[in-house]
């Protein structure tokens, strides 16, 4: 409401001021979009890259853009590409690697937006990058936190109809505002939730999210559905190949499984060689396929270790599902997925099995003995 008041009376439009505070309001289409997306960046269970991306998004149709990128700066004080997003059928998507990193360094080095329009009018040089790109219009816009440049959002196109007016420019301005804070606080978040080595989220983070996610199902009556993921023989895998090798395995199956992944859905390595896979508005049906996917895909990929040899690893997967489990909390649809996770490795591995519902029959997916706990550690192994 501030924003929209702000446009409406001038102060946000470059060529409003001095005209009696009369400003052309700003669609509320466009106001719409800027919330959203300020809503977006601010929810607390919202990833890094799906905040990034959402920006993107909306930056795009803000504007006349075709392509947008975010750059983020590392530890190391580097600013490198963490997400793009183009236009359907943008001839830019070919080239999704190449941008003008003379435009991104001075608005680095200025810490101020960096705006070239009709770029064949301007009677200067444009440079390598946008001469080979046929770029016409680029806009750098940095997100500064504390007073230093954190990242910066990059937008350009190839047509020359496609300038960023004042009110486009300002619509973004507010927009790299808001966001810079919360990029800056999502960016400290994951370093403290996420796994170093595979990615994933860690197993801190994948509680609280299980239990509100579980909470929300319950309250509304939706499906939710958990996938419980061991990578099997990791032993042998280790011993053979040696902990280095191992730890490669281990980083190329928490890749595919972010591949893979939704952005709603949640990520974790639960510990070891076991993963967590969490999948809000999911149900069972949909969850076993799901899971069928991700087992293939691990199958199918040979992944390449340090002394030149691929290791084909396999999975299995326990899949549990709310309301259809039967489950009365969080703890108890986790269990039924390791349950089920159990029985997946008793009948041979590298295969995937639906759990029994909490209080139901046992064996109603796949008759067999049920274990005793000791005997059940035991197979676990």
């Amino acid at each position: 409401e501030r924003y929209r008041l702000l446009f409406r009376s001038g102060e946000g439009d470059p060529d409003a001021q001095g005209s009696g505070g009369s400003a052309t309001p700003v669609a509320l289409s466009d106001m719409e979009i800027l919330i959203e997306a300020v809503r977006i960046v601010s929810s607390e269970f919202v990833s890094l890259d799906a905040t990034l991306l959402k920006l993107l998004q909306s930056a795009l149709s803000l504007s006349r853009a075709e392509r947008g990128v975010f750059l983020l700066r590392g530890d190391d004080g580097k600013f490198v590409v963490r997400k793009r997003f183009q236009l359907e059928g943008s001839a830019l998507a070919e080239r999704e690697d190449e941008i003008s990193w003379s435009a991104v360094d001075r608005c680095i080095g200025s810490a101020q937006p960096e705006f070239r329009s009709n770029v064949d009018e301007e009677g200067t040089s444009p440079g390598r990058s946008v001469d080979e790109l046929k770029l016409k219009s680029i806009l750098c816009l940095p997100l500064v936190y504390q007073g230093n440049v954190r990242g910066v959002l990059y937008l350009d196109s190839q047509h020359a109809n496609r300038p960023f007016d004042d009110r486009q420019r300002s619509l973004l301005l507010a927009l790299t505002a808001f966001s810079a804070g919360l990029i800056e606080y999502q960016i400290m978040l994951e370093r403290a939730t996420i796994d170093e080595l595979t990615g994933l989220y860690q197993k801190h983070h994948f509680d609280t999210r299980l239990r509100a996610e579980f909470e929300r199902a319950h309250r509304y009556g939706s499906a939710l559905s958990l996938l419980f993921i061991d990578l099997d023989h990791f032993k042998k895998i280790n011993d053979t190949y040696g902990h280095p090798n191992a730890d490669d395995v281990l980083r190329s199956v928490g890749r595919i499984l972010r591949g893979i992944a939704r952005g709603t859905d949640v990520v974790a390595r639960f510990g070891g060689e076991e993963f967590v896979l969490l999948a809000p508005e999911t149900d069972v049906t949909m969850a076993m396929a799901l899971a069928e996917r991700v087992r293939s895909a691990i199958g199918a990929t040979p992944i390449p270790v340090r002394d030149g040899r691929e290791v084909t690893a396999t999975l299995s997967i326990g899949v549990s599902s709310f309301p259809e489990d039967d489950a009365k909390n969080a703890d108890e649809l986790l269990g039924a997925a390791d349950q089920a996770l159990l029985e997946a490795k008793a009948l041979g591995r590298n295969r995937v099995v639906r759990s029994r519902p909490v209080s139901g029959p046992a064996g109603a997916d796949f008759p067999g003995k049920k274990n005793a706990p000791h005997e059940e550690e035991q197979r676990r192994r």
